[in-house]
C-alpha cells in the first residue's frame, strides 16, 4: 500500500513539474483609448473629464458660473494612436458628439461626450412687466427684445429660445441671445433679436438653459410697426445709387422717395428695388451737385403706412 501511495506522488509530482513549463498568455491592452480630455478654454482654470473605459463616455462636469456656450478640448490618446478627426469645439448643448480612436494596430475605438452642467437654482424667466401690454409681450420683425432670469452668468449662446408660431405650428429658433448683468439686481437681462423674416403671429416661448427649461407665461405676439430707416450721411454721384438700412422695423410696400433741398426744389428718387432690410435709390442725372449738410428734407411713402420724413445729409458730385 505505501508503495502505491508513493507511486502515485511521484506521478503527481511529474505533472506538477510539466504543468510549470506552460506559460498563459494576456490578451494584449488595446491601444486605442483615450487617456485624458482637457478642458482648454477655461481663463485660470484647469477641468478634465471623466473618461470610463467600460461604456466608452467622457463626461464634463460644467459649473454653471463659467457661462460657457462651447468647450475646446486637448484630447491625449494611446502611444501610436490618432483621433480619426481633429478636435474642435463642442456647442454644450450637443448631447451626440463622439471621438473615434484608432490605434497603431488598426483597431477602433468610439467614445461618446456627455456635458452635465451643474446649476443649483431652478430656472425662472420672465418678461419685463413693462413690455407687456394685455398679457402679451410685443416685438417685431427686424428688431430687440429682452427678459429677466435667474442665470448666474453672462455671455452669448448660453441660452436656446424655442419660438413656436401658435397658428401655424413654425418653430424659430433663437440660439445667440446675449445675456448682460443688471445692476443692483438678482437677475440677469437676456437680450434676443428678431430676424426680418420672423412670421407675425403668437408665439409660445420655451427658454433653455442648459439643462433647464422653462415656457414663459406670457405668449410672445410679433406684429408689424410703422416703417422706419436710418439715415448716414449719403456721398454719390448724379445718376448713381444711394441706399439706406431700415431702422427696427421692416419696409413694407415702399412707393415713392424724394428729396427737398435747402428747402427749395424737391426732386423725385426712383426706387429701384428694396428688401424688408434696406432700399435702393436713384439719383436723377440732373440733380443739383453740391453738400447738403443735414437741409435735404428725404420723404418716404409706403403702402398703408404713414409717409416718414427724415433730414440727412447728402453730397452729389458731377457724373
Amino acid at each position: 500500500m505505501k508503495q502505491h501511495y508513493a507511486y502515485f506522488l511521484l506521478i503527481a509530482a511529474f505533472i506538477g513539474l510539466t504543468a510549470c513549463k506552460k506559460s498563459i498568455g494576456l490578451d494584449p491592452v488595446p491601444q486605442n483609448k483615450i487617456l485624458e480630455y482637457k478642458v482648454s478654454n477655461l481663463k485660470d482654470t484647469v477641468m478634465y473629464g471623466s473618461i470610463n473605459q467600460l461604456n466608452n463616455t467622457i463626461t464634463v462636469y460644467l459649473p454653471v458660473v463659467y457661462g460657457l456656450s462651447l468647450i475646446d478640448p486637448e484630447i491625449k490618446v494611446s502611444e501610436g494612436a490618432t483621433l480619426t478627426e481633429v478636435p474642435v469645439p463642442v456647442d454644450v448643448y450637443d448631447q451626440k458628439k463622439k471621438y473615434t480612436v484608432k490605434g497603431k494596430d488598426g483597431s477602433t475605438n468610439t467614445y461618446t461626450l456627455k456635458i452635465k452642467v451643474m446649476n443649483p437654482v431652478k430656472l425662472d424667466v420672465s418678461w419685463p412687466a413693462f413690455n407687456l401690454v394685455n398679457g402679451e409681450m410685443i416685438a417685431y420683425p427686424n428688431s430687440d427684445g429682452n427678459f429677466i432670469g435667474n442665470f448666474n452668468a453672462f455671455g452669448q449662446g448660453l441660452l436656446r429660445i424655442d419660438l413656436l408660431h401658435k397658428k401655424t405650428g413654425k418653430l424659430t429658433v433663437i440660439n445667440d441671445a446675449l445675456v448682460t448683468w443688471v445692476l443692483a439686481s438678482p437677475t440677469q437681462s437676456a437680450s434676443l433679436s428678431f430676424n426680418p423674416a420672423i412670421d407675425t403671429g403668437v408665439y409660445q416661448v420655451k427658454v433653455k438653459y442648459y439643462d433647464q427649461e422653462m415656457t414663459m407665461k406670457e405668449p410672445l405676439h410679433i406684429i408689424h410697426r410703422q416703417p422706419d430707416l436710418l439715415m448716414p450721411s449719403k456721398s454719390v454721384k448724379q445718376g448713381a445709387t444711394i441706399s439706406f438700412p431700415a431702422f427696427n422695423s421692416i419696409f413694407l410696400g415702399l412707393k415713392s422717395a424724394r428729396v427737398k433741398l435747402n428747402d427749395a426744389a424737391a426732386y423725385d428718387l426712383p426706387v429701384v428695388g428694396f428688401t424688408a432690410t434696406e432700399m435702393t435709390l436713384k439719383v436723377p442725372d440732373n440733380f443739383p451737385v453740391g453738400t447738403y449738410d443735414y437741409t435735404a428734407l428725404f420723404t418716404f411713402e409706403f403702402e398703408n403706412w404713414k409717409s416718414v420724413s427724415k433730414l440727412g445729409s447728402l453730397t452729389v458730385a458731377a457724373k
